[in-house]
């Protein structure tokens, strides 16, 4: 495998940086921040001690990355999946460097790394839905709807030619995306705005009904996938 010696982390690497050394507690917090957008469960695991120069990852693509400087090194093992990712914090600086790993299973020890604790958020997936005229359909991919409460932020996967929307509300694929939200007296807003307001009309503690338009709305019923849940 080829050696890559890292003196510096890349400028494109460095989305964070902090003045003066920073301790373990602090590279915790700039991690959380780091991964605060992730939606995709997962868990960060923590080397418990720092990293006093020549630690070294192997990338996907056979590279070792050597990392001459002082060190927190945390890893990111998501849920069911087969990539993870390293993020290195300076301790000089609190610069954040993260390296990328497809099909790996993350360090050999990784049992004796400690676990960061993180903010639980529940994860909401639609599974039918009912147009104004009572018919109901059952979604299935490529139709996503993935609702998160805790990061405030819903998912609207639509790639088909002819759409979920197309068939039977007259929208479009252009609808598909990432949508920030916020809620006003009731009332759930898509940011950005692209379409009319949602309203949370009905819940048990793992169902919910979404609700769009005002006259003769359509529903959509969404269930909760983990065990947390915060609405």
């Amino acid at each position: 495998m080829k050696k890559i010696i890292l003196l510096l982390a890349l400028p494109i690497f460095l989305l964070t940086t902090l003045s003066a050394q920073i301790t373990q507690e602090e590279a915790d917090v700039v991690v959380k921040e780091h991964m605060s957008s992730e939606t995709a469960p997962f868990t960060i695991y923590a080397k418990d001690y720092l990293q006093i120069d020549g630690f070294t990852v192997a990338t996907t693509t056979g590279e070792v990355l050597k990392f001459d400087y002082s060190c927190w090194v945390y890893y990111v093992k998501y849920i069911g999946a087969t990539n993870g990712k390293y993020l290195i914090v300076k301790e000089s600086n609190g610069n954040k460097l993260e390296v990328n790993n497809k099909n790996d299973e993350g360090p050999n020890n990784i049992n004796e790394w400690k676990i960061i604790p993180f903010l639980q958020y529940s994860v909401w997936e639609c599974s039918t839905y009912q147009n104004w005229y009572g018919q109901v359909y059952y979604l299935d991919p490529p139709v996503v709807f993935s609702f998160y409460p805790s990061i405030s932020k819903l998912i609207i996967g639509v790639k088909s030619t002819k759409s979920f929307f197309c068939s039977y509300d007259n929208y479009n694929d252009d609808m598909a995306g990432i949508y920030g939200y916020f809620i006003d007296d009731g009332v759930l807003h898509l940011i950005p705005d692209r379409m009319m307001f949602w309203r949370i009309t009905y819940f048990f503690e793992d169902e919910l009904i979404l609700s769009l338009g005002k006259a003769n709305p359509s529903k959509f019923y969404f269930i909760c996938q983990t065990e947390f849940k915060e609405i």
